[in-house]
């Protein structure tokens, strides 16, 4: 791979420092940079100038050294530093009925489910009711800690209301 470098390029280190220039072929959104020296991070750019004279400039978004035997090189997934950053997922909004409507990030949701479904287990399990008042009070004194109720919230109140019965 490294008989068809067609770039030079100069890498834009987090200090600000400018490195290179080194061989490279800039194929869209991965770059490859044929020095073992280049030593290329995550959050570094790296510059091409154009022909123009205008100077293109790539965020590093993925950095992977390949050493095949016969040749060395960092594989680099880029975005161009004039893309938007990447976005971020909004929240997720389900409606299952008019009176059952949430309205989270995935991870409330998730663990409240998850504890909705270790409570119901535990109230299923084939062990005697003197296990399952043990585990449930372990569970409920976990849902109660002010560390949790700060995690989590108020979205757990309807498991402690079960756990009680």
């Amino acid at each position: 791979m490294s008989d068809f470098p067609t770039d030079k390029v100069t890498i834009e280190r987090k200090n600000g420092e400018h490195d290179g220039p080194f061989d490279a072929s800039v194929q869209g959104r991965e770059i490859f940079v044929f020095s073992v020296a280049a030593d290329l991070q995550e959050g570094e750019f790296v510059l091409r100038e154009l022909p123009t004279g205008r100077v293109e400039r790539f965020e590093i978004m993925d950095s992977n050294f390949v050493s095949d035997g016969a040749d060395s090189f960092f594989e680099l997934k880029v975005r161009k530093a004039t893309d938007p950053p990447p976005a971020r997922p909004g929240p997720n909004i389900n409606i299952g009925t008019a009176h059952g409507v949430q309205i989270g990030d995935y991870n409330t949701q998730t663990v409240v489910g998850a504890l909705g479904a270790l409570a119901a287990e535990i109230g299923a399990a084939d062990v005697s009711d003197v296990e399952k008042d043990e585990a449930k009070s372990k569970l409920l004194a976990f849902l109660e800690h002010p560390l949790v109720q700060t995690i989590v919230g108020a979205a757990v109140g309807s498991i402690m209301t079960e756990l009680r019965r």
